[in-house]
């Protein structure tokens, strides 16, 4: 990946800036968040059409539809964004999407994203012959897939939403981070086990770490978390006490 060099830092203090962390500029648009906690379900979305289209097909398809959003200026990737238009971009949004995607493969989120949460996307996504259990077996399996991001999954999901944003125009890649813009070109043109992509991975996560930062915070982070944790069956933990002092044990239960 290619290095900000050390006389292109700012220093300040004892502590030296890239022109992305210099807090006079873009560094205070910068804030710590966690990718599964906070970001994870605004691209869950995305990572449900690349698991059921399978990785290629699913990005050729996302392509196509993010380069037809952009000439609306509608191309953005995170849910937040999406629910924030009025209803009627909403509308267009999805329909211009459906053109390439069956929207109906996204109908396991609407059980998560209600009508409350947006009724054009519940409207239009929801099956009503949707098995509410398999549903959510589904987001579950879906989310152990990309709940890190390092896996293979996620760096598919950052890698389509970055180009969402090369799309609109709002993101440009200097042609002097050459690596970079290879990156972007050559990505999905490769399977996970080529060993080239152990170079393209980890630049397609850090860009997206960077520009993702920059924006406003989630709004539906948290339900998303809440509505699936209620959803969801509770797994039990056993632990197997082999101290025949029971009350020893339950003053250890308590220090938890």
């Amino acid at each position: 990946m290619d290095r900000i060099k050390l006389k292109d830092h700012v220093k300040k203090g004892d502590t030296f800036y890239t022109c992305f962390t210099n807090p006079d500029e873009l560094g205070q648009a910068l804030n710590l968040s966690s990718w599964s906690r906070e970001k994870l379900p605004d691209y869950i979305w995305l990572a449900l059409i690349i698991d059921r289209l399978g990785r290629k097909k699913g990005l050729e398809q996302l392509y196509m539809a993010a380069k037809e959003l952009a000439a609306y200026d509608m191309a953005v990737s995170n849910f937040s964004s999406i629910i924030s238009m009025d209803e009627k971009k909403q509308e267009v949004y999805w329909k211009t999407v459906s053109k390439y995607i069956d929207l109906k493969m996204l109908s396991p989120l609407t059980i998560v994203f209600t009508v409350e949460i947006s009724e054009v996307f519940f409207e239009t996504c929801f099956d009503a012959s949707m098995d509410i259990d398999c549903a959510v077996n589904e987001i579950v399996l879906l989310l152990k897939k990309c709940v890190s991001f390092h896996d293979e999954l996620t760096t598919d999901v950052c890698f389509i939403s970055d180009w969402f944003g090369i799309l609109s125009g709002k993101i440009h890649i200097s042609s002097e981070l050459k690596e970079t813009t290879t990156a972007f070109c050559e990505y999905y043109k490769h399977d996970h086990s080529d060993d080239v992509m152990r170079m393209y991975r980890p630049i397609v996560r850090s860009f997206h770490q960077g520009i993702s930062q920059i924006g406003g915070e989630s709004v539906i982070a948290e339900n998303f978390w809440k509505t699936l944790g209620e959803l969801s069956e509770c797994r039990l933990i056993l632990m197997e006490w082999d101290n025949k002092n029971e009350d020893e044990f339950f003053e250890d239960t308590k220090k938890l």
